[in-house]
């Protein structure tokens, strides 16, 4: 029983917290109040890019004016799925001055995990800046802005203040955490709640008003409000740290990505230009493909469609190219399959090439990026089952065209690449059925937001535009007599718009940039770049020097600064990690000299050892912060100083107007010392979950203690104890919840997602530190009697459905689950997981057999654990590297490079369509026609 001077102790002097706070602003608010103090000082620091207060607040401003024309206002929901940029930090501000809220959807996310977000939060509406991620929001009821596409029209509109109804008690995002039930669970946030977390950090850091702030944070959690808002709302520079930037050292001058090998493909079939242009195309651009050192020449090859125009066999060709050229490769590129034939055996085609040892050719006319990188898979997995040298070599034949204003080039290639399209019957048939896979009409999405003035997004409707018929709207037949010229059109326009996107080398540098980096991540190893699809001649040859940067630039051997030379060189005085972040920095061997320059360093989203604690005392010479807090009380709800060579870690006290309670299972307060779950109340406590009134009621219950009417009380899970002084030492959780690395994992979402595998009958997940504080995620799946499971399958299966932090680093299959007498799971009775040989081995349920490792036989993935090894095979070494940033589950091909530079040979190459077996024969020629070799092979009849 407690004592009455003990409940006063903890009920009011503990928790006396009050304090005043603006009330009647909201977030974007107190920024623009910032902008009138300091318009010209720093705001935004990205890769070499600089915004000032003012300048910011423009681009702001003009984009939330946009947005308001698009109909967003208060408690609207818009997605945000951007790379770390100038562009994401201005959206994000945009959508909450157009009144808004902000939902991220990390582009990085599997598409199944994407969807449902989309799908829960009802987001009708997403902004991006990347072409790469466009086709995660191809959705009949989602409107896409692309910002740095769209800018032209985004520029036009003012850059004052623009008006909004939004008040504090609107929302200002909705962030998504993992859920226990399997599902992923929207906390919905006020502008309300986060003023007063700012007042609480205005409070407890009064003197920061200048100083230099990194941000490393996603914004797919709630501490990155601190970083990109607060910050800004004091006068902070803010330098936005890079998704390729690393927290581990790495030696410099190693490349960040593998090399992309870059040709010129020629498909000749264009007949509008007179047949001397298409001859001087094809020379001109040999000679400047083997000047600039392209890799390759693909020649044109004479078909029975207009594909191949005027040009003879390839051998006569290749002869004519070789009495011009040097030292560039001259190479057939011929389909002999007509790419309309409906035989759809891809996947199996590329299996069937990795077996063969072939090369392979292939294209993106019916399939899309993500399709294509799990056929690259299938093919480099079957090269290597087969026994063959190397990985294998992919090449992607893309239409090409790169000038200097991306809009300039729009124009400039659309008509050619339409009557591209319709000059073959098997193309168009082809482009017909994409598009009723994948409509592109948002006739839903315009009942509930306005079209914009001027400027209509790519991919929406549009009243100009021409209409599909109903007939064809409702089925397609292969039947092209039964389309109108309406019909065509439509079809054409839209295919151009969605090839433009996501498919082609179309734009300029910068631009295609991304494009180029995520054709590396799919596993392609040459991009052949299609020029000659009808653009006029002169324009394609003065285009070859920009396409050449385009080459030099994606295979830049770019340094990875280390973080701790980064944080040097910018003079950074504030940063925020989690302590798994802070331990990694530690790595560094400059990182002695580089914290000492740091004058706040908050460390939070997960418990801090006591071990890491006093290495960062000894290399911080300013104060270390310990910040608890769940996402449900907005961002951090107690700090505590942290004192150098303390021999305990507190979570500290409560921020401003909030208060704290220890309780038990009968939510009675707990004396001081003893063990209770952790319950937060106050302003910080969120509105509850998005669209899950049960889940709110269970977890947010009426506040006892408080005398404001309607007050909430966030039950946390979390165990604590008051210490004496009245700071919060954290115990750890109630439930399966657990932190690794700073990421919120309910450990029963992984298991449910397990559980949905139709070979998996039951399964338990759990954190392991087999190793002192080397923590990672190991599942033990018990497979169905009579079933196999293999470890591709299994990995492919999870890494489809969860995010790459929730992906486990091992996996022990058992016959069944070890039990307590009582009939309990029996955890300490779970083994520790063993490493096998190779990747492909056999999950059986009788094995106990784990299927992580990779075909090295070494385990490349432990969900974020910096692992480095070498080893020798017979002819040359792979060094294999998984990424902290990666977190995968077994293995990633673009992590494994070798050190062998294989010799140039003849090879066999396997052409592949999308929706049909297209093999030909292929020979790779040395230069002069002396050293001609072709590999014969069969056409197909």
């Amino acid at each position: 029983m407690l004592t009455p001077a003990e409940r006063e102790l903890m009920l009011v002097q503990w928790n006396a917290t009050q304090c005043d706070y603006q009330q009647d602003l909201c977030v974007h608010q107190l920024f623009e109040q910032q902008v009138e103090r300091t318009p010209d000082a720093i705001a935004l620091v990205f890769e070499g890019q600089v915004l000032s207060y003012s300048h910011l607040n423009g681009r702001v401003n003009q984009l939330a004016h946009y947005l308001r024309d698009l109909g967003v206002g208060p408690e609207t929901l818009v997605g945000l799925s951007m790379q770390r940029s100038l562009a994401m930090v201005v959206g994000l501000l945009a959508v909450l001055k157009a009144g808004g809220a902000y939902v991220p959807l990390d582009p990085t996310y599997p598409r199944e995990r994407l969807a449902f977000l989309m799908a829960d939060s009802q987001v009708t509406l997403v902004l991006t800046h990347q072409l790469r991620t466009a086709h995660c929001f191809r959705d009949e009821n989602m409107r896409v802005i692309n910002v740095d596409a769209d800018w032209q029209a985004i520029a036009i509109r003012s850059q004052q203040r623009p008006q909004s109804e939004v008040t504090p008690a609107h929302l200002t995002y909705v962030i998504y955490t993992s859920g226990s039930t399997g599902r992923p669970k929207g906390i919905m946030v006020t502008h309300h709640n986060v003023i007063n977390f700012f007042t609480a950090m205005n409070q407890r850091f009064p003197d920061d008003t200048q100083g230099i702030w990194l941000a490393v944070t996603s914004i797919s959690f709630d501490i990155s409000v601190l970083e990109l808002c607060w910050t800004l709302t004091r006068g902070f520079q803010v330098v936005v740290q890079s998704d390729e930037w690393s927290l581990l050292h790495r030696p410099q001058g190693k490349a960040t990505s593998k090399e992309l090998e870059f040709s010129l493909f020629y498909f000749a079939n264009d007949t509008t230009q007179l047949s001397e242009q298409k001859y001087r195309l094809l020379l001109e651009g040999a000679k400047f493909a083997d000047a600039h050192n392209f890799t390759a020449v693909w020649t044109p090859e004479r078909h029975f469609h207009p594909f191949g125009g005027l040009y003879p066999n390839p051998s006569v060709t290749s002869a004519a190219l070789a009495a011009i050229t040097q030292k560039v490769q001259i190479r057939a590129g011929s389909v002999v399959l007509p790419l309309h034939d409906p035989v759809h055996v891809a996947a199996e085609t590329f299996r069937q090439a990795g077996a063969m040892g072939m090369k392979l050719l292939t294209h993106l006319l019916g399939q899309n990026l993500d399709e294509l990188a799990e056929k690259i898979a299938l093919y480099r997995q079957s090269w290597r089952q087969h026994g063959h040298a190397g990985a294998g070599h992919v090449t992607l034949m893309v239409h090409t065209f790169v000038g200097t204003e991306n809009t300039a080039v729009r124009e400039k290639v659309r008509q050619p690449f339409l009557a591209y399209l319709r000059s073959s019957v098997g193309l168009f048939e082809t482009l017909a059925q994409s598009f009723l896979q994948y409509p592109q009409t948002d006739q839903k999405a315009r009942a509930n937001l306005k079209q914009p003035s001027t400027s209509p997004d790519r991919g929406a409707s549009n009243p100009t535009q021409p209409k599909m018929s109903n007939d064809f709207a409702r089925g397609y037949h292969s039947n092209l007599e039964n389309l109108s010229q309406d019909d065509i059109n439509v079809i054409l326009s839209r295919a151009f718009e969605r090839y433009y996107e996501t498919s082609g080398l179309l734009g300029t540098v910068s631009t295609c940039l991304p494009m180029v980096e995520r054709f590396k991540e799919v596993g392609v190893d040459e991009v052949a770049c299609l020029i000659d699809f009808g653009v006029d001649t002169d324009e394609v040859l003065a285009s070859l020097h920009a396409l050449a940067k385009l080459k030099d630039e994606s295979n830049v051997h770019k340094t990875l600064e280390p973080l701790a030379a980064h944080i040097k060189r910018l003079g950074v005085t504030h940063m925020q990690c989690t302590p798994s972040q802070a331990s990694m920095l530690l790595f560094a061997p400059e990182c002695q000299s580089t914290l000492d320059s740091v004058q706040r360093l908050l460390l939070g989203g997960e418990a801090l050892p006591l071990a890491l604690l006093r290495q960062l005392g000894e290399l911080v010479s300013g104060e270390i912060h310990n910040m608890y807090g769940p996402t449900e009380t907005t961002i951090w709800s107690t700090t505590q100083l942290v004192k150098k060579g303390t021999d305990t870690i507190a979570i500290g006290r409560p921020i401003a107007n909030t208060q704290v309670y220890i309780l038990d299972k009968h939510l009675q307060l707990q004396p001081i010392g003893v063990t209770g779950e952790l319950f937060i109340a106050g302003q910080g406590v969120a509105r509850g979950y998005l669209h899950q009134p049960a889940l709110t009621a269970q977890r947010f219950l009426p506040d006892p203690w408080s005398t404001e009417a309607g007050a909430l009380l966030y039950r946390t899970g979390d165990e604590a104890r008051y210490l004496a002084d009245g700071s919060i030492e954290y115990l750890g959780r109630t439930d399966q919840q657990i932190k690794l690395r700073g990421y919120r994992i309910e450990l029963a979402e992984i298991e449910a997602v397990l559980r949905q595998h139709e070979k998996v009958a039951d399964c338990v997940v759990l954190v392991r530190e087999d190793v002192p504080e080397q923590k990672r995620l190991v599942a033990y799946p018990v497979v169905r009697q009579g079933y196999t499971l293999t470890t591709s399958e299994l990995r492919s299966y999870l890494r489809d459905r969860l995010p790459a932090y929730m992906l486990p680093a091992a996996c022990m299959p058992l016959s069944t689950l070890p039990l307590t007498p009582n009939g309990k799971l029996d955890r300490r009775a779970l083994p520790v997981p063993k490493e096998v040989e190779h990747e492909e081995s056999t999950v059986q349920a009788w094995s106990r057999t784990p299927i992580e490792t990779d075909h090295t036989g070494q385990n490349t993935a432990r969900s974020g654990d910096a692992i480095a090894s070498s080893v020798r095979g017979p002819d040359h070494s792979l060094v294999c590297t998984a990424r902290r940033e990666h977190k995968t589950f077994g293995r990633r091909d673009t992590d494994i490079t070798s050190s062998t530079n294989e010799a140039h040979q003849s090879h066999t190459y396997l052409f592949c369509s999308a929706a049909a077996l297209v093999v030909a024969p292929f020979g790779t020629w040395k230069h002069h026609l002396s050293e001609y070799r072709e590999v014969p092979s069969t056409r197909p009849t």
